[in-house]
Formats: structure tokens, C-alpha cells, sequence
């Protein structure tokens, strides 16, 4: 067996219930095709015929075709999707009345499994070819810990000093069961919306930021971060910004066009994948155990109230050891 296959082997057997799945369904575009035809031939090691659903976001729908739409209002209890996010297509093919990024099929009881769209083929199969038993353990250990705690501070040898107050922390979906339906690839995030007025400090920026999606239509990308940039939160809002080009472009290109809400953090997530990868790319990063990102602007999506044109993140290195909790 080929060596991706059989990282799909893996990944399929733990996160498909057999045998009571009975069919398995790969929703695609056709950017990626090839990785819909590796998971396809690792299901049938699995005894699982997979029905390959390749779409084309290039077509212009005024409306969800009506065969496909069909068929993923009829899946049942004994299905399971997968769906190969890429070229944004769910948008572009009206599915949102269907199917949910995050809760999985509206219409249906079958269990799905969302695949990053940011995320090549090859680094969507090196994160998720993973101990998911370990990673659960892990992530299920640093939740009960910080739940402990009413206070929680974040210090950096490179000068992050955050200290913020948690609300509830919550585990982004790993593998889908009977309670939640939806599963998210790569796995791997411990999540808090903090108490806003409470949160203040310092965060230095070292990893990433992610694009900055304007009205969540004009996406402007954030260049790589050569110098550090540092962020000041007084009472849970960005109210300095230091740095070299990257804080101009920052505050400049980006803040510039944002609501008064963009300033405000209000996400605080601890990735708990354990694979490692220095690659320029948030959707990589923010789920790595050597991380933890801030997410600035609409929280609504993670169960927050906080409403804005703009939802992005800034990804720090961080030793989850280092934690302090009061």
C-alpha cells in the first residue's frame, strides 16, 4: 500500500464507525482530484466503496444542482461524508442551505469530515496521519486543567505578557459522533472566547497572521513575518501597534479598513496537533502544539457575541509548560 494511502487507512478506521457505515461519500472540486482518488482507494482497504462527488466551482449555479443537492439530502445514519474543501467552493455553489463548514449536513443524520481548504494535499495528509488517541488525551488533559483556573497569563522570552480571564473552553471537533456530527482535519484546538474588559498585555507576534477577509469578500494577504510585531491590549482591544513593515502593513492595509470591533480579541486558542512545521500558512499553524493564537474581531462562529466585518488571528510560539494559571 502506498505510503499516503495508508495514512488514509489509518485516519479512515479511526474516524469512520464500521460496519455500521455503510457508505461512504467524497465531496470534491476538481483542484482535487487526486486526493479524493488516495482517500477513495484507501476506504475500499476499509471494505468501503466511496461515491466520488466532484463538483466544478468554475460554473456558475443560481441554484445547488438538483442530483447533487439530492443526494446529500438522502444520505442517512449509516453514511459518512467527507468533504475536500478547495476553491470556495461551497460558496460558489450555493451548498450553505446543505451542508455547514462546522456542524456538518443540515438535512441529514450522516456524519461528515471537513478538509481544511488552505491546506495542500500533502500537509493535510502529514497532519492528519496522527495518535488521535493521544491527541485527545492531550487535549482533553489541558482543557480540564485550565478549567481550574479563573485566570490565565502568557509569557514569551521574546516579550508576550497576556493575562486574560477565560470563559468556557471548548475542543474544535475531532472525530464525528452520535453527539457531534462534524469532524474538522487537521484536528487539534483548545479554544476560549476571554472575558473582553479583563484581557490586557502584550502579545509579540513570531508565526503568522492570517489574511485579513474585508466584509468576508475582499481578502487581503498578510505577507510573512521577518521582524516581530508587537500588539498592546488595554481592556481587551489592540490600542498600539510597534514593529517594522509588517506593523505598517498591519495597521495600514489592514486596520485601516476594519469596524471598531476588528480591534477586539476575542478568541484565544491552544493548538494541540503534535506534528511540526515552520511553514508560512495560518491554517498549519494555528492547530500546532508549539502555538497559540489570538483571534481578533467576530466570535460569534465560536459562540461569542462579538460582531464585525473581519475575523482574523496572529499566531504566536508558545510552550503550553509555560502556562501560568490563578
Amino acid at each position: 500500500m502506498k505510503k499516503d494511502v495508508q495514512s488514509w487507512f489509518d485516519i479512515l478506521k479511526y474516524m469512520i464507525d464500521k460496519p455500521k457505515t455503510t457508505s461512504l461519500a467524497i465531496l470534491y472540486p476538481i483542484s482535487r482530484t487526486k486526493l479524493a482518488t488516495t482517500i477513495s482507494n484507501a476506504a475500499l482497504e476499509i471494505d468501503l466503496k466511496a461515491i466520488k462527488l466532484e463538483v466544478n466551482p468554475a460554473k456558475e449555479f443560481e441554484t445547488v444542482p438538483k442530483n447533487l443537492a439530492f443526494i446529500l439530502d438522502n444520505l442517512t445514519e449509516d453514511d459518512f461524508l467527507i468533504v475536500l474543501r478547495g476553491d470556495n467552493f461551497i460558496n460558489k455553489l450555493k451548498l450553505n442551505n446543505h451542508f455547514n463548514t462546522f456542524s456538518g449536513l443540515i438535512n441529514s443524520g450522516a456524519k461528515s469530515l471537513v478538509l481544511h481548504m488552505l491546506i495542500s494535499d500533502k500537509n493535510l495528509t502529514y497532519l492528519s496521519s496522527i495518535d488521535y488517541e493521544e491527541l485527545l488525551s492531550y487535549t482533553v488533559a489541558l482543557r480540564k486543567k485550565l478549567a481550574n483556573f479563573k485566570k490565565v497569563r502568557i509569557q514569551t522570552p521574546i516579550g508576550t505578557d497576556l493575562t486574560f480571564y477565560p470563559r468556557e473552553w471548548y475542543v474544535v471537533p475531532i472525530k464525528p459522533d452520535n453527539d457531534i456530527k462534524n469532524g474538522l482535519l487537521p484536528a487539534g484546538q483548545l479554544y476560549t472566547t476571554p472575558i473582553e474588559t479583563k484581557t490586557s498585555g502584550t502579545i509579540v507576534i513570531d508565526r503568522c497572521i492570517s489574511e485579513f477577509p474585508i466584509d468576508f469578500k475582499d481578502i487581503i494577504q498578510f505577507p510573512k513575518i521577518e521582524t516581530e510585531l508587537k500588539l498592546e491590549i488595554e481592556k481587551g482591544r489592540i490600542v498600539k501597534i510597534e514593529g517594522d513593515t509588517e506593523a505598517d502593513f498591519l495597521k495600514e492595509k489592514c486596520l485601516a479598513r476594519v469596524d471598531y470591533n476588528g480591534y477586539t480579541l476575542g478568541e484565544i486558542t491552544f493548538g494541540t496537533n503534535p506534528s511540526q512545521s515552520i511553514e508560512n500558512n495560518i491554517a498549519i499553524q494555528e492547530v500546532l502544539r508549539d502555538t497559540i493564537h489570538f483571534g481578533f474581531g467576530l466570535n460569534t462562529h465560536l459562540g461569542g457575541d462579538i460582531v464585525s466585518n473581519v475575523h482574523w488571528d496572529a499566531v504566536i510560539e508558545f510552550d503550553h509548560d509555560k502556562i501560568e494559571y490563578y
